[in-house]
């Protein structure tokens, strides 16, 4: 019988604080509350204020439970991007977009539709958005993505520099192909020619007239080549006749005894 258990995902939220060095930096605030979750994906209306965070706290739940959604909504008031959260409004809820957010230096951000209050840039949340911003190894899995694994950028900077070289590759690509179908589509015109040698001849004013003029002369040449191989005419003899004897004997009268003997 086929497992019918529900994939539980995980998610675990750490605080940054730094290492105790002389050296060290002030530390970083730590978020220690949501206090407030409305009309955000799964949240229609969720006050979950009661759990106070650690340094290191552990959430795990079902597919489709707001995991998800939690990471975009802590990614939203790292960056200030509402997008993160306007996008996952409930669907069909009767309420906007809300949160609070509790930090342990007594602060709160919070979202409206006016975007957040204030922006928390220390936190910092792993995941595949991360990933996907942070990390490239190619393009999709196929026959050549071991070759793709060798192009390896790390660093938003660095994605961002491949994705647009690798746009540019594209798209050289494309002008490669348009020059060969060009290339092809040229072919019957410079036969025998090489393409540099077709492309440097002189450009011929009024082309079209001077082309049908040469088609009539070339048609002209055709019937007098066949004119040329034509049989020519014999000289006939006409044969001599005494004209005198001729009119001589139609002078004649003959008479019916005549013809009959005849």
């Amino acid at each position: 019988m086929a497992n019918t258990r529900p994939l539980v995902m995980v998610m675990i939220l750490e605080s940054p604080r730094h290492p105790e060095k002389a050296d060290a930096p002030e530390e970083l605030s730590m978020l220690v509350r949501i206090e407030k979750l409305q009309g955000i994906g799964v949240f229609h209306d969720t006050a979950p204020a009661p759990h106070k965070f650690g340094t290191t706290t552990l959430l795990y739940g079902q597919n489709g439970r707001g995991k998800s959604t939690l990471a975009h909504i802590l990614r939203s008031v790292a960056t200030g991007e509402g997008g993160f959260v306007k996008e996952r409004q409930t669907l069909g809820g009767d309420r906007l977009p809300h949160a609070i957010l509790q930090f342990d230096d007594g602060q709160r951000a919070t979202y409206t539709a006016r975007g957040w209050s204030q922006t928390r840039p220390e936190l910092v949340v792993f995941d595949a958005t991360f990933i996907d911003d942070n990390v490239y190894s190619g393009s999709a899995i196929d026959p050549g993505h071991r070759k793709g694994l060798l192009e390896f950028a790390l660093g938003e900077a660095a994605v961002t520099a491949k994705l647009a070289a690798d746009s540019a590759a594209a798209e050289a690509l494309r002008a490669a192909s348009r020059i060969t179908a060009a290339e092809k589509a040229l072919a019957g015109y410079h036969a025998g020619m090489p393409l540099a040698t077709f492309r440097a001849l002189p450009e011929i004013d009024d082309l079209e007239n001077k082309l049908n003029a040469r088609e009539l002369q070339l048609t002209d040449a055709r019937r007098s080549d066949s004119l040329h191989k034509r049989s020519r005419p014999t000289k006939i003899t006409v044969p001599a006749f005494d004209f005198e004897q001729l009119f001589s004997c139609l002078g004649k009268s003959r008479g019916p005894r005549d013809l009959l003997v005849d």
